[in-house]
């Protein structure tokens, strides 16, 4: 029918782009394949909006009947009646205000041995009959686009950590590399909703023109302002497109930056229960798109009243740990550092009830590869060193999902049956370490549809390029690791300055004097000790050649905290006196050089000359502190300890009296309580809560 866009549709048999498939970029449409039965095969759907993909070239034959009943007058097993109630053409009165069952049917139609036909169908639901129109013609424009209409990105995964009287939300990045099948990568940002109904619905308090309640209301900090995060571009504010029949607009943010963890404590009660939701949010178009945040949904099971989460949804009741409970930290002692980089690594706690004992190693490279190929990018990994054993089942073929993805191929890696029979690599099984799945080779002698044990190692962090104290790297074993390098090695002004009595002001540069080949910045921080007599040299150049003269300056490289000395050129700029003077430039070899014209040249320190305000020289006890900002290099290793929190019994005796109650006074009834959804019950569990109580203990509770 000529919907075929070559702009947005050419994208091969598989429908997926850049993938270099059949069809792709050939400017004519590609229709898929079918499999032998003459379904669909999945894995060539064809290109959209044409042949089997376009909803619009197949007969269309519409709702033939519709009829209800109470639910005791009539039963789906009851065949005949079945039959004439969804006959073309019947269409029964509907009934109000009480339990029905209905039926509903689309045909005649013919079905072939072994052929398939799609069914479309949507149920509409609205506040009023106007809301209900509007929601009509939404899911009507949605069929009419194939269902490939503008979406929201995939929802982040999120962890919930309670508090005393807060919850610490973190979550990942997946949602940042969402496509959208009309306007590509167009991911916005994160908000966060808070409410006591798993339906969200005691926050959906924003109504569109009309009145009919539409959009949540953002949880809000203790500021007052929302908790809402958005990328840092030409998308703010209000969006200039409002959704369609609703006369109301998104508000898109502030240019606030993202970020991926969150503690609320703002009027958090504990015992309460709350439910979370992290949603992501794209910034549509400015031609008729507006911004769609992604689902938020917490299914309840009729049955057994549990509820089940999407990722992006978590449950939590905020309150004190066990009483004696001492946290994990990370101190300087957990951390150490071989190498002289000096710009920022830091080992967040975001959950401490996550961590483990274990140690981790940080390592930096220069190359990326990525889809097989090496790219000169700086990077670091995270190496953990404990093994984790994982029990999976393997069916056929297919591949199963391990818990961790980026494994380590190295000895600690095995797989073997519950006998302890050990299987062979590529021979028994293929494992994809990058994705962390595994499954049973062509010719495995692995038996089919049976549990294995699989013992490996793995990178929490995999080549990531977070180097700007990004929180984007995975939260792991409860910690987030920050890392803030610096872009280049340079002068580091704010640190480095005088002991002793003078304060002198005075420039750190590239050396102003050899030749271009011969000089270069050196990693390192310096030491220049000053002394009231010529008690040192220095080497300085006399037609060409380097000879020795006495100075009251000595340089050392205090990189590593043991001094090292550090040859010195003075190149005299002041007077031509054959000693130091203010306005000299010191001159600094590279460590280890010998100090001939052959030698490298790195940092020109020049103290400023004299004025007649400003006379005082350095003598005893002053020393000028070069710092320098050294960006990290693959020689920079950092190690990790951790240990988990514990529980100290001396620390729980002392802190008996701390033990309180919630709700107290318990009044018939109270808000913490949850509800009951199931049908005819009005309460949930009546609940009271014991906070600070000992990890283990006796509760003896009495009438009056």
């Amino acid at each position: 029918d000529g919907d075929w866009n070559i702009e947005t549709d050419d994208v091969g048999i598989d429908g997926i782009r850049n993938t270099g498939d059949q069809g792709e970029g050939d400017g004519i449409p590609t229709a898929g394949k079918r499999l032998p039965d003459g379904s669909a095969d999945p894995l060539s759907p064809g290109e959209p909006n044409f042949e089997f993909t376009d909803l619009d070239e197949s007969d269309q034959i519409g709702l033939t009947s519709f009829n209800s009943w109470t639910w005791n007058e009539d039963k789906i097993s009851n065949d005949e009646s079945m039959w004439f109630r969804s006959k073309p053409g019947n269409f029964g009165e509907i009934q109000q205000s009480t339990d029905i069952v209905f039926i509903f049917g689309s045909g005649y139609i013919s079905l072939k041995k072994g052929e398939t036909k799609r069914i479309s169908m949507a149920f509409l639901f609205g506040e009023d009959l106007n809301d209900l129109l509007v929601n009509a013609e939404t899911v009507q424009d949605i069929y009419n686009k194939n269902y490939r209409f503008f979406k929201p990105p995939s929802p982040p995964k999120v962890t919930a950590v309670p508090g005393d009287k807060k919850v610490t939300l973190y979550w990942d990045t997946s949602s940042e590399e969402s496509l959208d099948p009309i306007t590509g990568k167009d991911f916005e940002g994160y908000v966060i909703y808070r409410s006591t109904d798993p339906s969200f619905s005691d926050i959906k308090t924003v109504t569109d023109g009309r009145g009919s309640a539409f959009l949540y209301e953002p949880l809000k900090d203790l500021d007052g302002f929302e908790a809402k995060w958005d990328l840092n571009n030409e998308w703010f504010g209000y969006h200039p497109v409002p959704y369609q029949n609703r006369g109301i607009n998104y508000y898109v943010g502030d240019n606030t930056g993202l970020i991926h963890s969150f503690v609320d404590s703002n009027k958090v009660i504990n015992g309460q229960t709350y439910y979370y939701a992290v949603v992501s949010y794209d910034h549509g178009d400015s031609l008729g798109i507006p911004p769609s945040e992604t689902t938020k949904k917490i299914s309840l099971d009729p049955i057994t009243s549990e509820l089940r989460f999407d990722n992006n949804t978590v449950q939590v009741i905020p309150g004190p740990r066990a009483s004696g409970y001492i946290a994990p930290v990370v101190k300087d002692e957990n951390v150490t550092h071989s190498g002289i980089g000096n710009a920022s690594v830091n080992f967040e706690i975001v959950d401490d009830l996550d961590i483990v004992e274990n140690e981790y190693t940080l390592k930096f490279s220069n190359v990326l590869i990525k889809d097989g190929m090496q790219k000169s990018v700086k990077n670091y990994t995270v190496e953990s060193l404990n093994s984790i054993k994982e029990e999976v089942y393997l069916f056929d073929n297919k591949f199963a999902a391990l818990g961790k993805q980026n494994l380590i191929n190295d000895s600690n890696l095995s797989v073997k049956d519950e006998s302890g029979k050990t299987y062979s690599a590529v021979t028994d099984y293929e494992l994809n370490l990058a994705s962390g799945k595994i499954k049973r080779s062509d010719n495995s002698t692995m038996p089919n549809n049976s549990k294995f044990i699989i013992t490996y190692r793995y990178y929490p962090v995999y080549q990531s390029t977070a180097l700007n104290n990004e929180d984007s790297n995975p939260v792991f074993d409860g910690i987030n690791l920050l890392v803030s390098d610096y872009a280049a090695l340079e002068f580091d002004e704010e640190k480095s300055g005088w002991t002793g009595s003078v304060k002198i002001d005075f420039s750190v540069k590239l050396s102003s004097i050899g030749a271009a080949a011969r000089k270069k910045l050196y990693p390192a921080d310096y030491d220049i000790t000053f002394s009231n007599t010529n008690e040192y040299t220095a080497a300085k150049v006399v037609s060409g050649k380097i000879v020795e003269i006495p100075v009251n300056f000595k340089v050392e490289d205090v990189t590593t905290g043991v001094p090292q000395p550090v040859k010195a050129l003075l190149n005299e700029k002041a007077l031509n006196d054959d000693k130091w003077t203010r306005g000299d430039e010191i001159v600094l070899f590279q460590p280890g050089a010998a100090g001939t014209t052959a030698d490298t040249l790195t940092w020109g320190i020049t103290i400023l000359q004299k004025t007649e305000t400003d006379s005082i020289v350095p003598g005893n006890g002053d020393v000028l502190h070069i710092i320098t900002k050294r960006p990290f290099t693959t020689a920079d290793v950092f190690t990790l300890k951790t240990k988990p929190g514990f529980v100290d019994n001396e620390t729980a005796k002392n802190g008996l009296d701390n033990i309180y109650v919630v709700p107290n006074p318990y009044i018939a009834a109270n808000d913490l309580e949850p509800a009951n959804r199931l049908s005819g019950q009005s309460r949930g569990e009546r609940r009271i809560y014991f906070e600070n109580l000992p990890q283990q203990c006796s509760i003896r509770i009495f009438t009056l």
